[in-house]
């Protein structure tokens, strides 16, 4: 009965998904113009600073970023402040397809899978692992994703397939994996939360599979190498020396961006954030980025802690989640587009919760109706 109603529940989120697809599809059949996202880089902040004429987006940015790196171009000159893995993939997308979207289509329907294998892997139930599935698109923060080419969904597609591997464990393979994919993730956009993650899993391995640790230590060592490697391009021109160099200047450059304490907050509760590049700090709005299902999520995803059996592996994954969270609201300029990060765990939580009580609803009333 539960797979019956799981099917159900996916078939729906299926036509959900492909009718995004369909009534958005010039998005993904329109010709990228290396000309146009040129002119738009050349006339932005990046290149005249408080002279440009156009403010560039971030999306625009990465689009035509990836164009440059995948036809040639050095690394270290179009935005350095971010290593090049995810903007070599929208490069990919528009050599393969002549489009930079395209390849988020692939990227959103890797994501929903992730959302139930990982749904399977907590809850041993395909029916919340389906309820977090259609969670996800239903609300237009999610669904957004796949319009826009930013680098934030494919590092968290890296990130939870990293954290997957290291969840089932057991073999070293399985932690080779792991580290490969969360190295995967540290090259694809700044990302020093993972830090923070990965020494919280090596606390979890030594207090719940201590005769594992060492594996997952040295399988550690593939996180740099892989972030490494994908700077290959820089290492044709410079030593390695010169690659440190690099990554403690642009390093620098990422810290003295401003935190903005609770701005996420604002962010998930208000719809809203203060800016923190001009000199006059104001309110922006999200449009259709932000909905009440996304204070909704964040409020019964937290108080799910109360509802759950704690057990090891409920407590690992609420645990990188509240990390997470923290270091969202306090090291961060607080922007809603990085609770993609730990989105998955969102909507587990919220449909696990919304099914526990929901049955334990049904099943008393059925009790006091027996009686």
């Amino acid at each position: 009965m539960q797979n019956f109603r799981s099917n159900y529940i996916l078939i729906a989120a299926a036509l959900i998904i492909f009718f995004k697809i369909l009534t958005n599809l010039s998005l993904y059949t329109d010709s990228y113009d290396y000309a146009l996202y040129t002119d738009r880089y050349e006339r932005s902040q990046y290149v005249l600073n408080i002279r440009a004429t156009n403010i560039i987006s971030d999306d625009d940015l990465y689009s035509y970023a990836g164009y440059y790196y995948i036809t040639g171009g050095e690394v270290s000159r179009v935005n350095f402040e971010n290593p090049p893995l995810g903007k070599y993939l929208i490069g990919i997308s528009i050599l393969l397809f002549n489009n930079q979207r395209v390849i988020y289509i692939f990227y959103t329907l890797l994501f929903l899978l992730l959302i139930y294998k990982m749904g399977l892997l907590i809850f041993k139930n395909p029916v919340i692992a389906s309820m977090g599935v259609f969670w996800a698109v239903i609300d237009p923060y999610f669904t957004r994703q796949m319009f826009y080419p930013m680098l934030d969904l494919p590092m968290a597609i890296f990130f939870i397939i990293g954290l997957y591997k290291f969840i089932i464990g057991r073999q070293s393979k399985n932690y080779l994996i792991s580290s490969l994919f969360f190295g995967l993730s540290m090259a694809t956009k700044f990302f020093p939360a993972l830090v923070l993650i990965l020494l919280f899993l090596m606390f979890y391995q030594w207090v719940f599979r201590r005769n594992q640790f060492s594996v997952f230590l040295l399988s550690l060592s593939l996180v740099p190498i892989v972030y490494s490697v994908s700077y290959f391009e820089l290492f044709r021109r410079v030593s390695l020396v010169g690659f440190l160099e690099f990554q403690w200047w642009m390093l620098k450059w990422r810290t003295a961006n401003p935190v903005v304490i609770g701005n996420a907050l604002e962010s998930i509760f208000l719809g809203r954030y203060r800016t923190w590049w001009s000199f006059a700090p104001h309110y922006n709005y999200y449009s259709s980025d932000w909905t009440p299902l996304i204070p909704f999520a964040v409020s019964i995803s937290l108080y799910s802690v109360f509802v759950f059996r704690k057990n090891s592996l409920f407590i690992l994954t609420y645990a990188v989640m509240a990390l997470f969270f923290i270091y969202l609201n306090i090291l961060t300029e607080g922007s809603l587009k990085y609770l993609i990060v730990i989105y998955v765990f969102l909507t587990l939580f919220t449909a696990g919760t919304i099914y526990t009580v929901l049955r334990q609803m049904i099943h008393g009333n059925t009790f006091r109706r027996r009686r």
